[in-house]
């Protein structure tokens, strides 16, 4: 329990900050607790982007398209700008309200979806994967082997015209898709096509290396190429027309490969933007408080709107109802050149 010395600091201390005193430091910190602004008293509220300017122009807008006379009608048209003005507000937060549903519930957007990272394309996609993982992966692929179909056809090139070729030219690149056309053309085992190669290639001066890694020239692929075609009994030109074709043919595997990726990459464009806009659907379906206070708060502001409305009206009517009768009475005096009893009585002259 505080003690009466407690209890007296805490008054003193209170004293020293009672909050703003300024008719400026008031206003701002009157809307520090504003969230939607839907119920505000305040007609206008800066804290949602709105300006005096704006309100003015609007109010005397309306309150002239509805031809007010006398102080009732025009408080009246005043009172229709200011729930207009709400109604615009409520229409905003709609808005916001939706695109923040919409925005949280969206999927991404397939023109935003990037290539995954090359050192996970190895790595298999769980068989849950979504539309945008798998587009991710395609566009990775993609790339990549066009890469390498632009490879496998050069070094096809240089295969097939070997013979026009200077037996000095260094062949970059080609010693592995040239065991690989070599085992497949021959349909020799693996373990074979490198020990041959790798006796070829230390009887050329390069022992101990790998046939992929070998520095691979015009005349050693040729010599190469001479002594297996020896070793089978087949001709050189026959064996080199073997190893073009099945290179070719492993370019043109490539090839099919990237078109079925293309082909899956334009399906998963479709099927995310088919997801995307289903998502979007169902978020602007969901109900939720937010939702429901703003379509309350519609519903209010539009019976109160209606009935100003009708109590405008109402009181033109009675007063159009009134004028023309006085513009009768006054029309039928003037023909009679007779002022009646009554119009004296009331103080008319025409």
């Amino acid at each position: 329990m505080a003690t009466t010395r407690q209890v007296a600091a805490n008054k003193l201390n209170a004293q020293l900050s009672t909050g703003p005193k300024s008719d400026l430091g008031k206003a701002r910190v009157a809307g520090n607790a504003l969230r939607h602004g839907l119920f505000a008293y305040r007609i206008l509220v800066p804290e949602l982007g709105e300006e005096q300017a704006a309100w003015d122009a609007y109010t005397h807008q309306v309150v002239n398209e509805l031809e007010p006379v006398g102080v009732v009608e025009q408080r009246l048209a005043t009172r229709v700008a200011e729930l207009l003005w709400r109604l615009d507000r409520i229409g905003r937060a709609e808005s916001a309200i939706t695109a923040t549903a919409v925005a949280g519930a969206l999927l991404p957007d397939p023109a935003t979806v990037a290539p995954e990272a090359v050192k996970t394309l190895t790595t298999p996609l769980p068989a849950d994967a979504s539309a945008s993982q798998r587009l991710a992966r395609c566009r990775a692929a993609i790339p990549r082997l066009r890469r390498d179909l632009v490879e496998a056809e050069r070094l096809t090139e240089l295969v097939r015209t070997l013979d026009r070729r200077p037996a000095a030219e260094v062949l970059d690149g080609i010693g592995l898709k040239l065991v690989g056309a070599i085992r497949r053309a021959l349909d020799w085992l693996p373990d074979l096509v490198n020990a041959r190669l790798a006796i070829i290639l230390e009887a050329a001066g390069q022992p101990q290396v790998a046939p992929w890694c070998a520095v691979w020239t015009g005349e050693l692929l040729t010599k190469t190429l001479t002594v297996i075609a020896e070793v089978n009994g087949v001709s050189v030109v026959d064996l080199r027309n073997r190893v073009v074709e099945e290179m070719a043919r492993n370019a043109a595997t490539l090839a099919q490969q990237i078109c079925g990726l293309e082909a899956e990459e334009i399906q998963l464009v479709a099927t995310l933007e088919t997801e995307r806009a289903c998502a979007a659907a169902a978020a602007v379906l969901v109900t939720d408080g937010r939702a429901d206070l703003v379509m309350r708060s519609e519903a209010h502001v539009m019976r109160q709107l209606d009935a100003t409305l009708r109590q405008l009206h109402a009181l033109q009517a009675r007063r159009g109802t009134s004028e023309n009768r006085c513009r009768a009475l006054a029309s039928e005096w003037v023909r009679s050149s007779v002022m009646p009893a009554a119009a004296l009585r009331i103080g008319f002259v025409p």
